[in-house]
């Protein structure tokens, strides 16, 4: 573990990684001059100073080879040493399907092949340094992998197997994948879809890359992920295209119904839609639409040229009151209109028509014609 770090310092001090290996003395003194390394060796007997300054360019001449330049950025943008680098560069050419086997998956909520696929890579690249777990595998981990990633409660799967989960699937492969995907990266490949849906699975015990977008948003409850996605399958694949999505005139219907996505988190559903959407710059609109009113409806005779509130029931009836909230008469259509904003009308001459003005954020959407 501690070649494993001091290759990795070496690898972030020497930023010119296609450097000559004649170079390194050199380079490594200058990143090192003024550091708090050397102030620290500072300190320490000639000998022992000189001891240091030998292992440093000793290690950097090893690894400089061993490796290509490239090789040297990957094994950097992978925050791993010569060893682990070198071994994953052995078998990354047959485990990327694999993983973008997992990736695809879990953007399309298959458990069973996320799973599937995350054994194949587990079993190859827990075996490797660093990413030997602290504990040794159970023998049931497959189970456990397989239950974690399907968004099995923790109680069910029991928190005494957690530490297994925590340390050997959420951390490790999750570091291992991650690693694999930087160097396809830094060779300048990219997959035709998005990336990293498989580690964000391993991440929050989540089968699909929408729920796991809403446990790493905030949201405190793998149940409410699971059944708010189940229940109206959205179609962000992203952050900006999930907070439109908890904007939507949809969702906060459901939020203000108090028993969803489930009744047990419904306390926590609402203040995490609150919290996304408070930390969020909405932009306010104007809109004006034309709307036929109910003939039958009047109550009071209306006057043009003057501006009167508009009051939504329950149901979404849309009335046309006075200041003073007396109702004048009820349009013909109803309206789903998410707060904050603003509603006035104006009554146009014969007072078959009103001008409903808006003024908010959101989209306000209306009935059908009636």
């Amino acid at each position: 573990m501690l070649i494993e770090r001091l290759d990795t310092a070496i690898l972030a001090l020497v930023e010119a990684l296609d450097s000559d290996a004649d170079d390194l003395p050199r380079l490594l003194d200058e990143a090192l001059n003024g550091s708090l390394w050397a102030r620290q060796i500072a300190r320490q007997p000639e000998q022992v100073q000189e001891r240091h300054r030998l292992i440093l360019q000793a290690r950097s001449r090893l690894i400089w080879t061993n490796t290509t330049a490239t090789q040297r950025r990957a094994h950097f943008a992978m925050g791993v040493g010569l060893d682990a680098g070198l071994s994953l560069d052995e078998v990354a050419d047959d485990l990327m399907p694999i993983l973008d086997r997992a990736d695809l998956a879990a953007i399309d909520g298959s458990s069973e092949a996320l799973a599937e696929a995350l054994m194949e890579l587990a079993d190859r690249l827990l075996r490797l340094r660093p990413f030997i777990p602290d504990a040794r595998l159970p023998s049931h981990w497959r189970r456990l992998l397989q239950d974690w990633v399907s968004g099995v409660d923790v109680n069910e799967i029991s928190p005494d197997n957690m530490r297994t989960i925590e340390d050997a699937f959420a951390y490790r492969l999750v570091w291992a994948l991650e690693a694999l995907r930087m160097r396809r990266v830094v060779a300048g490949g990219s997959a035709d879809f998005i990336e990293g849906g498989a580690a964000a699975s391993l991440e929050t015990g989540l089968p699909n890359l929408r729920m796991s977008l809403l446990v790493r948003a905030g949201l405190p409850s793998r149940r409410a992920a699971l059944s708010a996605i189940e229940d109206l399958d959205p179609a962000f694949t992203d952050n900006s295209g999930m907070v439109e999505w908890l904007r939507s005139n949809e969702v906060a219907a459901l939020t203000n119904e108090e028993t969803w996505p489930t009744e047990d988190t419904a306390t926590l559903w609402r203040q995490f839609r609150s919290d996304v959407l408070a930390g969020q710059t909405q932009k306010w609109t104007i809109d004006e639409w034309p709307r036929n009113v109910d003939q039958n409806s009047f109550r009071l005779e209306p006057e043009l040229n003057r501006t009167y509130r508009v009051e939504i029931t329950r149901n979404d009836t849309v009335w046309i009151c006075t200041p003073d909230f007396r109702r004048v008469a009820r349009l013909r259509r109803s309206i789903r209109n998410p707060r904050p904003s603003v509603l006035t009308a104006r009554f146009n001459p014969e007072n078959r028509q009103v001008t409903i003005r808006r003024v908010g954020r959101g989209t306000a959407r209306w009935s059908e014609s009636s």
